[in-house]
């Protein structure tokens, strides 16, 4: 969990001065919004500006992944469940993206790679409750293209190849724009986290979330700049 863990140091700054159930919820929801807000600073010259909704519906992308039934089953609502290989399957199409997009050096410009964060979910948890038996699980994710190469991320985002990733265990990817209804990021955000938001505190879990890039945090730029920037940003957010 390279990525999460720089990230999760930011959300350790909430986390010290909420409650359990208040850290589930609003710190949590709090954090993700910012998080994301500090890679819009970062992508456009790394000081605080106005929100841009124009720029959120061009950059940010909504996506779930699919699994086929029964392949990452739970026997019922508290069993312990082996979420990895959900989030590795996330990965090897993170990376076909990040190769087409970027071509064969894609590591040497990971700094346009977009910043992703996936969530566990399951089916039956649309207002976050515990599903008694789940035989679908998917994942949600949140993507923001960084300026420079959002035409060539996006491009292939709409791609029949993109959308119709064959892993055994993949039955299907949905890729959905953004679109602000008048409330900006933060429903899309804070829907995409729901289940592993609400599920933090249960030990059943070995994965819940997951942050793209994977890398550490000397590899990629916004990584290591992210305490930098956290201790910037006005207290309105």
């Amino acid at each position: 969990m390279k990525g999460v863990t720089k990230i999760m140091d930011l959300n350790n700054d909430y986390n010290n001065k909420a409650s359990l159930r208040v850290r589930r919820t609003r710190e949590f929801n709090n954090f993700i919004n910012k998080l994301y807000m500090l890679k819009y600073y970062f992508d456009n010259g790394g000081e605080e500006i106005p929100y841009s909704k124009d720029y959120f519906e061009k950059h940010l992308f909504f996506i779930t992944m699919h699994f086929k039934s029964g392949i990452y089953s739970a026997k019922n609502s508290s069993s312990i469940y082996n979420s990895k290989p959900l989030f590795d399957g996330f990965k090897l199409w993170f990376l076909m993206l990040v190769e087409n997009a970027l071509g064969k050096r894609a590591g040497q410009s990971i700094k346009h790679q977009p910043l992703t964060m996936a969530y566990l979910d399951v089916e039956g948890t649309a207002w976050g409750n515990a599903a008694e038996v789940f035989q679908t699980p998917h994942l949600h994710a949140v993507m923001l293209l960084h300026p420079k190469k959002r035409d060539e991320f996006a491009s292939y985002l709409e791609s029949d190849e993109a959308l119709k990733f064959r892993e055994t265990f993949v039955s299907k990817i949905d890729v959905i724009p953004f679109t602000d209804d008048g409330r900006g990021i933060a429903p899309v955000l804070t829907y995409a986290a729901k289940y592993a938001r609400n599920q933090m505190a249960n030990q059943r879990f070995d994965w819940l979330f997951e942050a793209y890039p994977s890398v550490s945090e000397f590899s990629y730029p916004f990584y290591k700049k992210l305490k930098t920037l956290s201790n910037g940003l006005s207290e309105t957010l």
